[in-house]
């Protein structure tokens, strides 16, 4: 654990020690952090973009991600049943300077199955700014939005008794992502469906 910190640390450092890379238009170096042991396995990627305000958000996050992680892996003691954890992530770019990082997490840690769930930070890249999505969607737009994504999620799915309570409030819909032309939004099983449904996605035409 000491030593994946130290090279984890090594990263950030790194990455932290470039020139303002600001309007970001292209995508980031990817980096990899992974461990292995007796308790499982850690695969954990993430962009650079050399911009220290963006680069020490996403590196605060996947810290966050990694030390929580490896705190549960003490209870790994089973060894036909190993800890697991995959971050794996998409790029998404929006004029002007807009980027969304979309993470997609999954962790084994015991029990039937694994948990998978999505994370996104959007950012000003051109102001140094984290978004969110009442910077793109008015107060008195949300119902409307919430009314078209519910319909989208209803049509896709067998069944829809969870889509209503899973799609509640604003912060139902805190994993997304901008594109010129649309927001798109994730749901992490069980918040709309069940778990063999799996991670929900609805799309919605920016105008």
């Amino acid at each position: 654990m000491k030593q994946l910190l130290i090279v984890l640390s090594a990263i950030i450092i790194t990455a932290g020690c470039t020139n303002e890379n600001k309007g970001i238009k292209n995508k980031g170096d990817k980096r990899t952090v992974t461990e292995s042991g007796v308790w499982g396995s850690m695969d954990v990627s993430f962009p650079v973009y050399k911009n220290s305000f963006i680069d020490s958000v996403i590196n605060t996050f996947v810290s966050d991600q990694i030390k929580e992680f490896m705190a549960l892996t003490d209870y790994a003691v089973d060894d036909s049943m190993k800890y697991e954890m995959t971050v794996k992530y998409e790029e998404y770019f929006a004029r002007p300077g807009v980027l969304s990082v979309v993470f997609n997490i999954y962790q084994f840690t015991g029990g039937a199955h694994g948990n998978n769930f999505i994370v996104s930070l959007v950012f000003d890249t051109e102001n140094n700014k984290i978004l969110k999505l009442s910077d793109f969607v008015k107060a008195g737009e949300f119902t409307k939005l919430r009314s078209f994504v519910r319909d989208k999620l209803k049509d896709n799915l067998e069944y829809d008794e969870s889509v209503d309570e899973g799609t509640a409030t604003p912060e139902d819909f805190s994993a997304f992502a901008v594109t010129d032309d649309k927001l798109i939004f994730w749901f992490s099983p069980y918040q709309v469906a069940s778990y063999a449904d799996g991670l929900q996605r609805v799309e919605v035409p920016r105008n």
